[in-house]
């Protein structure tokens, strides 16, 4: 039983292109041969036939008579198989079969091609009459493409695309497919678009849960709350799955250990088990329109075994070869590697970048392999003649590593296809639609950068397909989780590069590299037509048949690599057509997918609107239960009742129904109404970040701030990308004086909206209230260059020149002229609902921060000014005296770095603020706390040149303010006169004119006043010192 024990794991590596070489007994296992010869619907046939012959007395004696009888006859015959008193590990195996090859029939019709006529039930093939009659249908296929009509057909109920053709009027969907689409559906969201053979991936889904016992208790609640809403869910074999749980191995286990367990159990694991499951799981989420929630916690709960029995074992070897039973084999590396990098596709599925980053570093770790960016020579045009530096992957093997030396060694598992062979699968000729014949792919740009030499900062071409996999993932890694500037494109074609231009690959694996190249092509000008050819080419190319290309090669690597399915890919290609002008081109394609809501984009930009009503109400005719059309029809119409016939029509299970009247009730400023379809949206569908955003905008129109705080820290978590949530969320904090949460907040806010002055005014602000100076500097200086100079928060200047003038000690007016209140600040802010609310309701009082103990102290010990830490054998005397002066020292060079800052910072403002009064008197204050008299007298003169031309004789406020300044300068002068030096007689002089004319002119509005009054006296001190300085 040994080698049957094994099957689950020989199923795995086949996915990886490297099965088993051994024979497996053809009586044990029947279906197991044509699974690893492609023969899927063959497999599936057998497999389920057994399976059912074998549980066929949970079943009645009349066979089911729809597709919801037949699924629920399949649920007593697998309850007996597999949970009941009877249940074994040999029909267990025989289940697996059955799942695996359904899974893999709706994969291929979806994903890895080529398109089959298949029946439409998967239970049509436990009638043999229906079997002969697909292998009939199925020489017929052969015998056509060998004739030279290739043709890809993708139908649905065993016809072809042109026998079943989708649009309007008409039925395109099976009343069976249209039952297995709503059951895949979750949370509220639907399948998107046309999708082919939907019960295939219901019943895999159903044989692969079945064993399984899923407590979701803690992960889904009714209020859809951030702590519970994709929390991992508990899963663990059902009662009555015995064979199931003796196989399921401890992950603290070595991977000799492990390998061990898998031969001496009695069927498949439940690691194994647990990863076709999540495949199965993931696939389905996939084909949604949003995230999940309850998808999400199912997965991560099948993720935790996965990675148990596969990933932990191997990690803990090679952490510690002594402890755990010797090395890993390179099959059982693999599949640890292979474990980690699905792992890391689920946590892109759910936004989660730092997740994935973690999982990839983990897989390249196990497999001893580090990839990294670097540079080399190179260039990029058919006609560049200087070499420029390119980008390129440096890849570096890790000595000692198993793999490593088995990929030396050229014993690594690997069924890997020559390039040139996908290629010609790939580049075959197809027939162009009539609106693209006048393109060409000629440009000047090459496909792949050009190297003068590969040397060794070149990237090797004999990459193993798992490794070509993993740079993949870092590609998607770069795409999903840095910011789109001018450096990503070229981040990421250095790891499309990296993969196409290997000696061997996968089907799958070649080609997500070139709809990646055609992604970052369609950005340039110089290869936007090429790019669409060959989005085109690869799109037709998925469907059709190779030969030499079988379906069993085309399917590695299919669940470790982010390929778009087929409708996907077809729907990418269409808004290619919609930017580049082709609307009619598009226009057919979306119709086929039927993809409504991008139809009506269309027929819109057609300014076909009436067309388009009309044509979706002959639908309605058809199928008037479909929610997705009377979503459309509402869209176009922006009629609420359209929404609320699909909202009712759905079962109150439809989230974008709800979606699309809060979107109304926000387009009619109705924010309370908008806040509630918000919430019902929500409560179906957690997981959906622009919801939570909106819902946001909407309390905080409706002055309920904890409820904003809450959705836009929901937002936030959802999607951490999103810069306008997290500034949003700092906004509601300035307002309610949380300033520590409020810089948390903005210091992510700008990571992602670098470009917004606003922003990182918001930013300095708070920098200064929480007292991280050098932060505000920099921020203001991201101010005064997005800005161009125009824009610049002097009560932020004003607070850091008290802190230079203050010293290290602190200043506590500087936050008082940091702002003068939560409604300036958030007057200041970017968010426009913000900024209508006026002044908000006081907060809780900002907590202290420890950046002025603590933090030095850290510092200080950094800079190696503490040669022991504090307090560490009782805290003696010169102990505290040492840490004492090294905190001195810290704050005197802290200080000496910010007064530099601030420095250069007023230097900036001084090229664009030469006219602002405010600003010359806050630099003359910095001069003199740095020392430079000479430099303060300068500013202070500039301050009254400026306040002269500004009409101060206008007003009684206006005169006090030139009064004062002019007062400033006087006084400068008389410390500079009684200082000595060469200029001490100009400088008394140039006081007394200008109090002289100051007076002459003031003299007659204002000669009653205090200040002026003030100001014949400082002329009278004037007057003594030039007597004193004429008398020396």
């Amino acid at each position: 039983m040994a080698a049957a024990a094994a099957l689950d794991r020989r199923l795995l590596l086949g996915s990886f292109a490297a099965a088993s070489t051994g024979p497996l007994p053809p009586s044990v296992h029947p279906a197991l041969a044509l699974l690893e010869k492609g023969e899927y619907a063959a497999a599936l046939a057998a497999a389920l036939r057994g399976a059912w012959a074998a549980g066929s007395g949970a079943s009645s004696d009349a066979a089911p008579e729809s597709t919801p009888d037949w699924f629920e006859a399949a649920t007593g015959v697998l309850q007996l198989l597999l949970t009941s008193s009877t249940a074994c590990g040999e029909a267990a195996e025989e289940v697996l079969l059955a799942a695996v090859a359904a899974l893999c029939l709706f994969t291929q019709a979806n994903l890895a091609g080529p398109a089959l006529p298949l029946p439409e039930s998967p239970f049509d093939w436990l009638d043999p009459a229906a079997e002969r009659e697909w292998a009939e249908q199925r020489r017929a296929e052969q015998s056509r493409h060998e004739g030279g009509d290739n043709e890809a057909t993708a139908g649905s109920g065993g016809g072809t695309a042109a026998e079943a053709p989708a649009g309007f009027g008409r039925d395109s969907t099976s009343p069976g497919d249209r039952w297995a689409a709503s059951q895949l559906s979750e949370n509220g969201e639907d399948l998107v678009g046309r999708v082919q053979y939907p019960q295939y991936l219901l019943l895999a889904r159903l044989i692969l849960l079945a064993p399984l016992q899923v407590n979701a208790a803690a992960a889904v609640s009714e209020a859809g709350s951030a702590a519970a809403a994709g929390a991992p869910a508990a899963v663990q074999p059902a009662a009555g799955a015995a064979w199931l749980a003796a196989s399921c191995r401890d992950a603290s286990a070595g991977a000799g250990a492990a390998a061990a367990a898998a031969e001496g159990a009695g069927g498949p694991s439940l690691p194994g088990w647990c990863w076709w499951a999540l495949r199965a799981v993931l696939l389905q989420q996939r084909l949604l329109s949003g995230r999940s929630a309850s998808l999400r916690s199912l997965l991560l709960g099948l993720q935790h075994h996965v990675l148990a029995g596969f990933a932990l074992p191997v990690e803990a070897t090679l952490a510690q070869p002594g402890q755990h039973g010797g090395r890993p084999t390179a099959e059982e590396q693999l599949l640890a590697a292979g474990a980690l990098l699905e792992a890391a596709l689920l946590e892109t599925a759910f936004g989660h970048v730092e997740a994935t980053k973690a999982f990839l570093q983990r897989a390249s770790e196990v497999l001893g392999f580090c990839s990294e960016l670097t540079g080399a020579l190179g260039v990029r045009t058919v006609h560049q003649q200087e070499a420029k530096a390119q980008l390129v992957v440096a890849v570096e093997r890790q000595a000692g590593n198993p793999w490593n030396e088995a990929h030396a060694a050229g014993a690594l598992p690997d069924a890997a296809l020559p390039r040139g062979k996908i290629e010609a699968a790939c580049n075959g000729q197809v027939e162009l639609p009539a609106e693209l014949k006048g393109f060409t792919a000629d440009s000047d740009v090459l496909p792949h950068p050009k190297l003068l030499e590969a040397g060794p900062q070149g990237t090797p071409t004999d990459l193993h397909s798992l490794e070509q996999a993993l740079l993949l993932g870092w590609c998607l890694h770069v795409r999903k989780g840095s910011a789109s500037d001018g450096l990503q494109p070229w981040e990421m074609a250095a790891y499309v590069d990296a993969v196409a231009q290997q000696r061997s690959s996968q089907f799958l694996l070649h080609s997500a590299a070139a709809l990646q190249a055609c992604r970052l092509e369609k950005q340039r000008s110089r290869t936007r037509d090429r790019a669409l050819l060959q989005m085109e080419q690869l799109s037709e190319s998925m469907g059709k048949a190779v030969a030499g290309l079988p379906a069993e090669a085309r399917m590695r690597y299919a669940f470790s690599v982010w390929f778009p399915l087929h409708i996907q890919l077809r729907k990418e290609l269409g808004e290619l057509l919609v930017g580049m002008g082709l609307v009619g081109a598009a226009l057919a394609v979306f119709e086929q997918l039927e993809l409504w809501d991008n139809l009506i984009v269309c027929y819109q930009l057609l300014d076909k609107r009436v067309q388009a009503e009309e044509l979706i109400k002959r639908r309605l005719e058809v199928t008037p239960d479909e929610p997705r059309l009377w979503c459309a029809l509402g869209d176009l119409c922006l009629d609420d009742a359209h929404y609320l016939q699909a909202w009712e029509r759905s079962g109150h299970r439809n989230a974008r129904s709800q979606r699309s009247l809060a979107r109304n009730a926000l387009r009619n400023s109705n924010y309370a109404k908008a806040a509630q379809h918000w919430e019902t949206a929500l409560a179906l569908n957690p997981l959906h970040g622009e919801g939570w955003f909106s819902l946001g905008y909407c309390y905080i129109k409706e002055k309920d701030y904890p409820s904003a705080l809450r959705a836009f820290t929901r937002s936030s978590q959802l999607e951490p990308e999103n810069g306008e949530a997290w500034n949003n969320l700092a906004a509601i904090h300035m307002h309610l004086k949380h300033w520590p949460q409020a810089f948390n907040a903005l210091s992510e806010a700008v990571k992602h909206k670098r470009d917004s002055w606003q922003t990182w005014e918001n930013y300095a602000q708070v920098s200064v209230r929480c007292k991280q100076w050098q932060t505000a500097v920099r921020a203001l200086q991201q101010v005064l260059a997005l800005s161009a100079g125009q824009r610049v928060d002097l009560s932020v200047v004003a607070a850091l020149v008290g802190q230079v003038e203050a010293g290290s000690g602190g200043a506590d007016d500087a936050q008082q002229q940091a702002g003068e209140g939560p409604g300036q600040e958030h007057q200041q802010g970017s968010d426009a609902a913000l900024a209508a609310e006026g002044a908000m309701p006081a907060g809780p009082p900002a907590q202290p921060t420890e950046a002025d103990s603590g933090s030095l102290a850290e510092l200080a010990a950094a800079l190696g000014e503490l040669g022991t830490s504090a307090g560490a054998d009782g805290g003696g005397a010169e102990e505290a005296a040492a840490q004492a002066e090294a905190v001195a020292k810290a704050e005197a060079r802290a200080q000496e770095v910010l007064a530099q800052s601030v420095g250069q910072l007023l230097k900036g403002i001084a090229a664009t603020a030469s006219g602002d009064s405010a600003f010359w008197e806050l630099y003359a204050r910095y001069q003199t706390a740095v020392g430079y008299a000479e430099a303060a007298k300068e500013c202070l003169l500039k301050r009254v040149r400026a306040l002269g031309g500004a009409g101060w004789q206008a007003s009684q406020e206006a005169f006090e303010t030139y009064a004062q300044a002019s007062a400033a300068l006087c006084e400068s002068y008389l410390q500079a006169a009684e200082a000595g030096g060469a200029g001490a007689q100009r400088d008394i002089s140039s006081a007394r004119l200008h109090l002289r004319g100051l007076l002459k002119q003031a003299q007659e509005r204002y000669g009653e006043m205090q200040p002026y009054r003030q100001l014949q006296d400082l002329l009278a001190k004037v007057g003594a010192a030039q007597e004193r300085l004429a008398s020396k």
